[in-house]
């Protein structure tokens, strides 16, 4: 009889799975259980990962920023132009490294934008993923 099998023993038949389908069919369930459990791992440890480098990214921004300031605070009279250059570079490396994919800043009447990009928004869901 197709999909079933015989108990020699009984003189039976019986419909369905045999008990060394059925055996198989658990195994490899269980060897499906712990594929998926072994990839969440890997998936949570890229999240981690990415928090990580998120927070570092953020961390070279603020350090960028207060370097800006002394920069600027503790600038050479005489020296204006180049402490502009070269604070105006600490600017954009800050905003980079922080996400920013668009920064503008006019010099003089200091006036800044920025804009962020979708995939940093993405990322952002990303870490309320627990």
């Amino acid at each position: 009889m197709a999909g079933g099998y015989r108990n020699t023993k009984l003189g039976i038949q019986v419909s369905g799975r045999s008990p060394d389908d059925t055996k198989a069919s658990i195994a490899a369930v269980q060897a499906d259980m712990e594929r998926i459990r072994a990839d969440k791992e890997k998936v949570i440890a890229h999240i981690h990962s990415q928090k990580a480098t998120r927070s570092s990214l953020y961390i070279l921004a603020a350090v960028c920023v207060v370097i800006t300031g002394l920069i600027i605070i503790f600038a050479p009279s005489g020296r204006e132009r180049a402490v502009e250059i070269v604070a105006t570079a600490f600017l954009v490396l800050a905003a980079g490294s922080a996400g920013y994919s668009t920064f503008v800043l006019k010099a003089r009447i200091t006036d800044l934008e920025a804009t962020v990009t979708k995939a940093d928004e993405d990322i952002e869901g990303l870490r309320s993923y627990k």
